[in-house]
């Protein structure tokens, strides 16, 4: 699952630039601790699969995450972006929305995927004395 959410990420090409910060600059913004628990936080997302048309061309897919559960879980990742247009001769209009910034997520999936590692690490470490146990029976 972490796999098809990471490509999904890759494959929606919202990393234009990912900003790597030194620990230093991590700390002079604020309080840092380690990220625990991320993969129930990625357990929680509801990833998506959109078929889109535009008139008279083929369709295209899109992956992304659902908006509003996402904001529920992580109100932090949430952007608002602003598209104008014209309206008339000389006005313009602003169509307001929200994004969700996958870039900010990279972390969270990190923290997920060595969260996992542990875990596989343990169970290997529980498989191999098991079999140790039964081999000295």
């Amino acid at each position: 699952m972490y796999r098809i959410l990471f490509s999904t990420l890759i494959l929606i090409g919202i990393f234009k630039s990912v900003n790597a910060q030194s620990n230093n600059a991590l700390n002079n913004s604020g309080a840092s601790s380690p990220l625990k628990n991320a993969s129930a936080i990625i357990d929680k997302l509801n990833p998506l699969f959109i078929e889109t048309t535009s008139q008279g061309s083929a369709p295209y897919y899109k992956f992304g995450l659902d908006l509003s559960s996402t904001k529920s879980l992580m109100p932090d990742v949430i952007r608002t972006g602003s598209n104008w247009y014209a309206q008339g001769k000389s006005t313009q209009k602003a169509l307001n929305f929200e994004t969700i910034d996958y870039a900010q997520l990279v972390p969270v999936l990190i923290a997920a995927m060595q969260e996992q590692q542990a875990q596989i690490a343990e169970l290997k470490q529980q498989v191999a004395d098991l079999k140790k146990e039964s081999a000295s029976r």
